[in-house]
């Protein structure tokens, strides 16, 4: 008799329930990226994105704050006639030195001069404004990344304005200028704005959205970056809407009168500190300050849209050590604190004393969690579907990846790169018809800091880290939960101790619920997770309907293997 082949145990539960949230890989987390080329880091964050939502400029114009009144307005365009800005005779209103840029002769910095001045004179009608133009189109911002790129121009914090060299730290608004609006410029500016306001967000822990701006000619366009999605605005023309370019700098300008510049992206609930060579952080979490020591995981922050996790080693103000998690999940998970509260729970509920302990024991410890407020207001993404009826559109990025063809042999170590991408090329997909997940900003606080197993250099250490590893996961599922995470950054390895960790995507096998997308760490991910369906179905079995695909305890295993 032959044996039987190795397939899927069938659900012990009757009722369909949804399919699991699909993974989706990225691009910012390979090789490509991570070689510092611009060019092949551009192309990776463009990848990762694959479209962004433009809106109305009035839309977008709202989330930088209210413009000036009418009555303001008519007061600002007299003063700017005064300072001769502005032209007032029988051709109508304009711009008294700045012209069409395709039509100058003047190379491209030359022909956007003036605006510069445009900008500084409609500043300086609001009172404390803490921003000034600044241009830039040949000078390379200080940064603590690998990275070269050079915005045309921003409005820099006033303060730092004077500074030898301009930090991305400084940077509230970067400018990308073209003289022509053809559709070789357009997608200069685009690629170059994306990563431009990418770059800010991965940068400056302190930054929690940032705008951006790009001008083709005479076409005007307003960014912006959340957590949640990238937008941009329908563009305006500067000669023809002079209203409107005064209105948006004066709410720029307003924006940035408060001293925690939160209406410009900062967070006040964190403070910037140098520590000789490097900057340090002070987080405020509930009545508690903890001040970085030493990063311990960033690139969660590459991503444009996602969590942006950053984790820190910290210390209380008793100088004990502790691990602070920053990051933005959506509105409608719960937060990580929650999911290892509730995993405990049920672990009290299924496992007998000393397997309770030895669960314990092995499961990362939480100390605290709460969700960032900014003026007891919960820090969440903007949502731009809340507003009035309009036509919001999804701009695809058509990159058509070609992925590496090289399979992943565990046994010899091979890590796939991403390969190359092709230039990039936008369209319109049309009216949006699904809902842009909101994210809220959450902090999480661990007893536990250690080394993750990635980073264990002793062979010794690393098998007792992985099986400490594997006896949580063990535990996890006798409590009935699938961790759908596991990977050689979650296994921690804590004074002699192998933990487990990141629980923000565990949830229980009966689960029913479902989220739109989440992050894989796709290296370790189980083949069938990586296809989204069943590969391994009963001899002679014949299925009228194919259940819906979802992790089960065998999928984490097989990410060990991995």
């Amino acid at each position: 008799m032959q044996p039987e082949a190795p397939h899927t145990p069938p659900s012990q539960n009757s009722p369909m329930l949804s399919p699991d949230t699909v993974p989706v890989a990225r691009h910012t987390s390979q090789a490509d990226y991570r070689t510092g080329d611009l060019k092949l880091g551009r192309i990776a964050v463009l990848a990762d994105l694959r479209r962004y939502l433009q809106v109305p400029f009035d839309c977008l114009m709202k989330c930088v704050g209210a413009g000036p009144s009418q009555p303001d307005l008519q007061r600002i365009r007299n003063n700017l006639t005064k300072r001769k800005i502005l032209t007032d005779d029988e051709s109508g209103l304009r711009w008294t030195d700045f012209t069409s840029p395709a039509t100058s002769k003047e190379s491209e910095e030359n022909a956007f001069k003036p605006l510069g001045r445009i900008i500084a004179e409609i500043l300086a009608e609001v009172s404390d404004h803490g921003v000034s133009f600044l241009a830039n189109p040949n000078g390379t911002p200080l940064s603590e990344r690998n990275n070269t790129s050079r915005p045309d121009g921003y409005l820099v914090l006033s303060n730092k304005k004077t500074e030898p060299k301009i930090h991305w730290f400084d940077d509230a608004v970067p400018f990308e200028f073209k003289k022509g609006r053809d559709i070789e410029s357009l997608r200069d500016d685009e690629q170059k704005i994306i990563w431009s306001l990418h770059n800010i967000m991965r940068e400056d822990l302190l930054r929690r959205f940032a705008f951006g701006i790009t001008i083709e000619d005479t076409q005007l366009r307003l960014w912006l970056s959340n957590r949640a999605f990238l937008a941009v605005t329908e563009p305006i023309n500067i000669f023809e809407n002079i209203d409107g370019v005064i209105s948006l700098f004066c709410a720029l300008g307003s924006a940035s009168a408060s001293s925690t510049m939160k209406e410009l992206g900062w967070d006040p609930t964190v403070e910037r500190i140098r520590d000789g060579e490097v900057f340090q952080y002070k987080f405020t979490i509930g009545d508690e300050v903890f001040t970085t020591t030493r990063e311990l995981a960033t690139y969660g922050a590459d991503s444009m849209v996602g969590r942006g996790t950053r984790v820190y080693e910290a210390t209380d103000a008793e100088g004990k050590k502790v691990a602070v998690k920053d990051s933005w999940r959506e509105v409608e998970r719960q937060s990580e604190g929650e999911i290892l509260e509730n995993i405990l729970a049920s672990c009290e509920e299924k496992l007998q004393p000393n397997d309770l302990v030895k669960a314990k024991r092995h499961f990362v410890g939480v100390r605290l969690w709460q969700d960032v407020a900014i003026d007891d207001t919960r820090d969440e993404t903007l949502d731009l579907m809340a507003a009035e009826e309009h036509n919001r559109t999804w701009v695809s990025i058509d990159l058509n990846p070609t992925l590496s063809t090289k399979r992943h042999l565990s046994s010899k170590g091979d890590v796939p790169d991403s390969g190359q991408l092709s230039a990039l090329f936008s369209t319109q997909l049309g009216i949006i018809a699904h809902k842009i997940p909101r994210r809220v900003h959450t902090r999480t606080v661990f007893h536990d800091v250690g080394v993750a197993l990635k980073d264990v250099t002793s062979l010794a250490h690393n098998l007792t880290c992985l099986s400490g590893a594997l006896t949580a996961l063990y535990y996890l599922h006798k409590a009935g939960w699938v961790h759908r995470d596991f990977s050689v950054g979650n296994a921690i390895w804590v004074d002699g101790v192998g933990k487990l960790g990141d629980f923000e995507y565990a949830k229980e096998i009966d689960s029913d619920t479902s989220n739109d997308v989440r992050t894989g760490t796709m290296h370790f991910m189980a083949v069938e997770v990586e296809s989204q369906e069943y590969l391994f179905s009963p001899r002679h079995a014949h299925h009228r309907h194919q259940p819906s695909f979802r992790m089960n305890f065998l999928h984490d295993i097989e990410s060990i293997w991995w």
